[in-house]
């Protein structure tokens, strides 16, 4: 069965128990929040706060998101305007495990917080 969504057909199907997302409709879904994020950067890094930042790194689960790095460099990396170098841990969803596990051993690990 086909479904008509963002006034096209075959974006989507389900085929017996599957469900089919094309890449358009997928890359879609996945702006709706990973604009949300690169405007709210942009806010930061445009804050009198923030002025000089050189680096930011990408931390958490949805940061292994290959689309999402991409948009990141895309719009804050050094090719820029921003120029700001951008780090992606080899498995980023554990530096916020490193960092719990960290928390709950010495709760003084983060003498503070900006």
């Amino acid at each position: 069965k086909t479904f008509k969504i963002l006034d096209k057909k075959g974006l989507i199907q389900l085929e017996g128990e599957y469900l089919e997302i094309s890449y358009t409709l997928w890359n879609y879904l996945f702006d709706q929040v990973v604009d949300k994020i690169i405007n709210h950067v942009k806010k930061l890094l445009d804050s009198q706060e923030m002025e000089g930042c050189k680096y930011l790194c990408l931390a958490g689960g949805f940061s292994q998101s290959k689309h999402l790095q991409t948009r990141i460099f895309q719009s804050f990396g050094t090719k820029s305007k921003y120029e700001v170098m951008i780090f992606t841990p080899t498995r980023p969803i554990l530096s916020v495990v490193d960092g719990a596990a960290r928390m709950g051993l010495r709760p003084d690990f983060i003498s503070a917080r900006t």
